[in-house]
């Protein structure tokens, strides 16, 4: 089977999309405060030994993962690994 477009096409593509996602987000300070509100939230969870529980749909396994993997080990600096399951 042959691919749809070229790598080079599709990797433009898809990086256009990503920053277009993020200038969307830098335009809505409701959107940023609410961001940074679930952050907190899911900071003083996990350091009250609670579970994180992630899901998605489609494409939103890759981020899902990504953010598993930061919790998961060390991130920046060296600590115990976070309770996070992937759904």
């Amino acid at each position: 089977m042959k691919p749809s477009m070229a790598p080079d096409q599709s990797v433009g593509r898809s990086l256009r999309e990503s920053v277009s996602v993020k200038e969307a987000v830098l335009e809505n300070p409701e959107l940023i405060d609410s961001s940074g509100k679930v952050g907190m939230e899911l900071t003083r969870a996990l350091q009250n030994g609670r579970k994180a529980f992630f899901f998605s749909n489609d494409g939103g396994q890759w981020t899902r993962n990504t953010w598993l993997a930061d919790l998961g080990g060390k991130f920046e600096r060296e600590r115990h690994a976070s309770q996070a399951i992937a759904l």
